[in-house]
């Protein structure tokens, strides 16, 4: 199985934050299930208002594609996030709507997605 991420405003979690002045960046942290099984656990780091993509290739029931865009409404205090996932079992395009840092679900079918989305704060 390949892991692909394709960085266009992803940028794949791995360096420490630093708090200070805030951005219109988010780390969101993904867990996808399908058909009872745990397939993935993606954390991107993404900005408003431009969309993001990870992809785990292959013709196994682990692989999967999710893209989406976070949107900020109301000053960042609500998040609107418009989502695509693929899994083996389908397509799934829901609308969340979430809280910083409060959990989000959605099941439709036999996928679940659980997402919570979290302001990254930077130096600049």
């Amino acid at each position: 199985m390949m892991v692909r991420v394709l960085i266009g405003s992803a940028l794949c979690l791995g360096s420490s934050l630093s708090l200070a002045e805030s951005t219109s960046s988010y780390r969101i942290q993904a867990r996808i299930v399908d058909a009872e099984r745990l397939i993935g656990q993606p954390e991107l780091q993404v900005e408003a208002g431009r969309a993001a993509s990870i992809s785990v290739d292959g013709d196994g029931p682990d692989s999967y594609t999710l893209q989406l865009t976070l949107n900020e409404l109301d000053g960042g205090q609500l998040l609107d996030i418009q989502t695509d996932l693929r899994t083996a079992s389908g397509r799934v395009q829901p609308q969340i709507g979430v809280r910083p840092g409060q959990p989000a679900r959605v099941a439709q079918g036999t996928v679940v997605m659980e997402l919570t989305v979290t302001p990254v704060t930077t130096v600049r």
